[in-house]
């Protein structure tokens, strides 16, 4: 009963049920829709056309808009509101600062869009467009998604490709980073009905350029790489050498996701080579970026600090503020890198500097906080300073949370395993490295995969859990051997290094700790060579060979010392009393 006298308020009728009315005598409509559409189509002329095009601009309706597609005089205008108003149309709903009507029901408003023509729906939508941009020229930002709607509906393709993509770019600001991909995936498929010639082509390689933004950030690498290998011959059908340069740097950048670093390297140099040509400091601050990432991830450490600090440090810096890297600017993403490398090569007095996101100020872009964040820890994991690299990845975690950026949330929670693992918590630790091990893998992403698993196996073997622990840290060996990364294949071989310690022989854990003392000195890694040579003295000390024993030990505690990496002195200095104690035993 409640159903009927909706119904029939919606539809406008002013009868009521009476009590002890004969319900099944009560004619219902045949459809609400029905109604409604035959109300429409006995109103004069003019109220429906007003009506259908107040439906086009959208359900709430202002005044001053419908008025420049009515194609009405003010007085028919006037007098027609009135009219639909009294019909129980439309309403007012606002009057200040400027008159706005919305419909009385949202089904109202469906009919009424529904009952206009194709022909004439596309002009009023086009007509919409033109007049926003006619009435407030300096607000179309703060119209852009009414913009990009109305621009695809009036097929006023070449406006709706410029409004989606400046939608996309206010989504991916403000964090939206789903938004953002959607809009730009909406642009992408209105290239077709874009009339060809060179400025087609031009728009079909940027909304490509901008949709792999946040298609990084959601991990959607084939995706990523399918937009890149199109946009190519895109640019060179355009014959545009800035343009060709971009599409080099972004080849080098993302070919970095499938672990493609010696072509990333030749792309990058290749992109610089024409920036340099034709003056482009925007595109030599990109591909100096992307030719740091290639060298970082190859283990080439020295390099990869040289052009990151270039960046940060140098002349171009206000330039890299502005310059998109694979998911933050490239200023941001340079400084969480060289967090990266310096803690590996042992360098921490610079760490905080460039990786501290609490010492970057209030206006740090959320996602590049996030990244920060989730690298800042490593320094204190690699010291030892175990308690306070929990507070930090523990932050990182909530930050990577709360900015819905999965990537870096994976990198935080195998960090944050690898900390409680030598706290002690076995338990938390081992699912929270399992998790960020899985987590990762769901993006399709090769690159660094073995620096999770080689985390993971260190993080078995100081659970106890030796056999598991050795096969997972041979898997990362095998993982950075198949892809080059001299880096994360040293820091693995420690590892197992470190479980042959536990499990092996004296002389086959010696081995194994001097191949991985040879390969992490030859990069440059002196936090793991020193840890080396820490390992290999406690070896030969417990085997009665004092001359290595002390020259290791020796070696490690200078080392330790000049890193300051405290834990770790202490453990080698327990180490020589320990020797001392024996040879005088």
């Amino acid at each position: 009963m409640r159903t009927l006298v909706e119904t029939r308020a919606l539809l406008g009728e002013r009868g009521s049920y009476r009590l002890g009315e004969d319900v099944e005598s009560i004619q219902m409509p045949p459809t609400v829709q029905a109604i409604l559409a035959a109300r429409i189509d006995r109103l004069l002329p003019e109220d429906k056309r007003l009506l259908q095009a107040a439906s086009v601009v959208g359900k709430d309706v202002p005044v001053v808009l419908l008025r420049a597609v009515a194609e009405i005089s003010d007085e028919e205008l006037r007098q027609a509101l009135t009219r639909l108003r009294s019909a129980e149309f439309l309403y007012e709903a606002r009057v200040f600062p400027s008159l706005e009507y919305t419909f009385k029901h949202a089904l109202t408003h469906d009919v009424a869009y529904g009952s206009v023509l194709d022909e004439r729906k596309t002009a009023l939508h086009a007509a919409v467009v033109e007049a926003v941009e006619r009435l407030e020229p300096d607000l179309l930002a703060h119209h852009v998604d009414l913009l990009a709607h109305h621009a695809v509906h009036g097929r006023v393709w070449d406006k709706a490709v410029s409004y989606l993509r400046q939608g996309g770019r206010q989504a991916m600001a403000s964090g939206a980073i789903a938004e953002s991909a959607s809009k730009y995936e909406q642009a992408l498929a209105l290239l077709p009905h874009l009339d060809p010639g060179p400025e087609a082509l031009r728009r079909a390689i940027d909304v490509r350029l901008d949709l792999s933004v946040p298609l990084s950030l959601m991990g959607k690498i084939r995706r990523l790489m399918e937009l890149q290998l199109e946009a190519e011959p895109l640019a060179r059908e355009l014959g545009d050498e800035p343009t060709l340069g971009w599409i080099a740097q972004r080849l080098a950048a993302y070919g970095w996701f499938p672990g493609r670093y010696r072509d990333g390297v030749v792309q990058a140099e290749r992109a610089l080579t024409i920036a340099e040509e034709i003056g482009d400091v925007r595109l030599q601050v990109a591909s100096k970026y992307a030719l740091g990432m290639n060298h970082m991830a190859l283990g080439d450490y020295r390099p990869a600090i040289e052009a990151f600090v270039d960046i940060v440090d140098g002349p171009d810096a206000p330039v890299a503020h502005e310059v998109p890297g694979m998911n933050v600017p490239v200023y941001w993403g340079s400084c969480a890198w060289l967090a990266f490398c310096l803690s590996t090569t042992g360098d921490f007095d610079r760490v905080a500097f460039y990786g501290d996101p609490t010492l970057k100020g209030p206006d740090l872009d959320p996602i590049a906080e996030a990244m920060l964040a989730s690298f800042f820890p490593g320094q204190h994991v690699i010291k030892g300073e175990f308690a306070q690299a929990l507070v930090l990845s523990e932050r990182a975690v909530e930050l990577c949370r709360t900015r819905n950026v999965p990537v870096w949330l994976a990198q935080s929670f195998s960090l944050r395993g690898l900390v409680l693992a030598w706290l002690g918590r076995a338990g938390e630790a081992l699912a929270e490295l399992e998790r960020g091990v899985g987590l990762y893998e769901q993006f399709g992403i090769e690159s660094h995969r073995s620096t999770f698993h080689w985390r993971w196996a260190e993080g078995l073997l100081l659970a106890g859990k030796v056999a598991d622990a050795r096969r997972l840290a041979q898997r990362a060996i095998e993982m950075a051997v198949g892809l080059g990364e001299k880096g994360n294949e040293a820091q693995a071989r420690a590892v197992l290094a470190d479980i042959a310690c536990v499990d092996e022989g004296p002389r086959e854990a010696a081995r194994l700790t001097h191949e991985a003392l040879d390969a992490c000195a030859a990069l440059g890694m002196r936090p793991t060579a020193a840890r080396c040579h820490l390992s290999l003295g406690t070896l030969y000390g417990r085997a009665g060979e004092e001359a290595p024993a002390h020259e290791h030990l020796g070696t490690a505690a200078k080392m330790f010392g000049e890193m300051r990496m405290r834990y770790w002195g202490q453990r080698t200095e327990a180490e020589t009393r320990e020797l001392s104690r024996q040879r005088g035993a």
